[in-house]
C-alpha cells in the first residue's frame, strides 16, 4: 500500500474490533508462559523470542504477574492477541491482521502453517488423538488401494509426530523431571492416559516414523 511502516499499514487495515475474543483464555495462557519458569512454548517462528520480550516488558513495567495478566494484555492492546486453536494457541505481535481471505486464514490454522501458531506439552493428549485419526485414514486409504492418499496421510502423520506430539512428550518428560508424575496429574488430568501409556505411545510412534 506504499506505507513507510507496518505500523501504519496496520492502522488502515486492523479490524475495527481489536479486543481480545476470550480475555479469560488470554490471561490464562500469559500466566502459565511467563509465570511458570518452565513451561515452554513449542512450534512458531519465535517461541523463545517471544517469551524472553514479554519478560522483558514485565520488568520494564514493573509488573507482578502473578496477579497482572490483564495488564500485559491491556498495555499492548492490539499488538498482542491471544486465540484458542484446535491443539494450540495463535499468539499475535503484530496489529496486521491474518489474511483477509477467511478461507486462506482457515488454511493456515488448519494445517499448522501459520508462524503465530504455538502448543504446549499438556495439548499432548489432543496431538495423540490427531495421531491416531491418521493412522486410521492411512489405514484405510491402502486398504481400498488407494496409494497415493494414503501416501499423503502417512506424509501428515510424519509431520504431525515430528513437529508436534513428539516435541510435546519431550517437554512432557521434563516437566515430570521436574514436579514429579503426582504433580502433573492434578494439575493436566487430560495427561492421565498418556502418562500411563508413555512407554507404549513411545513405541508405537517409533513403529509408524519407520514407515514409508
Amino acid at each position: 500500500m506504499g506505507h513507510l511502516s507496518e505500523y501504519m499499514m496496520g492502522y488502515y487495515v486492523r479490524p475495527k474490533d481489536t479486543h481480545q475474543e476470550d480475555i479469560a483464555y488470554s490471561e490464562k495462557i500469559l500466566q502459565q508462559v511467563v509465570g511458570e519458569e518452565y513451561l515452554n512454548l513449542l512450534g512458531g517462528d519465535n517461541g523463545k523470542e517471544l517469551k524472553v520480550r514479554i519478560k522483558e516488558f514485565i520488568a520494564a513495567k514493573h509488573l507482578n504477574v502473578m496477579t497482572s495478566p490483564k495488564e500485559i494484555i491491556d498495555a499492548y492492546g492490539s499488538t498482542l492477541v491471544v486465540r484458542g486453536k484446535r491443539g494450540g494457541v495463535c499468539i499475535k505481535t503484530s496489529i496486521m491482521p491474518c489474511a483477509k481471505d477467511k478461507r486462506t486464514n482457515a488454511l493456515y490454522c488448519s494445517y499448522n502453517l501459520c508462524p503465530n501458531l504455538f502448543h504446549l506439552f499438556y495439548m499432548a493428549d489432543s496431538s495423540y488423538a490427531d495421531f491416531q485419526t491418521l493412522q486410521t485414514t492411512y489405514t484405510t486409504a491402502k486398504e481400498q488401494d488407494h496409494l497415493r492418499e494414503a501416501e499423503k496421510e502417512l506424509h501428515k502423520l510424519h509431520d504431525l509426530c515430528t513437529h508436534i506430539l513428539l516435541p510435546e512428550l519431550d517437554e512432557l518428560e521434563n516437566e515430570i523431571a521436574r514436579k514429579g508424575v503426582p504433580h502433573i496429574k492434578d494439575h493436566y488430568p487430560n495427561l492421565l492416559h498418556i502418562i500411563e501409556n508413555y512407554d507404549e505411545i513411545r513405541k508405537e510412534i517409533a513403529t509408524w516414523m519407520n514407515k514409508s
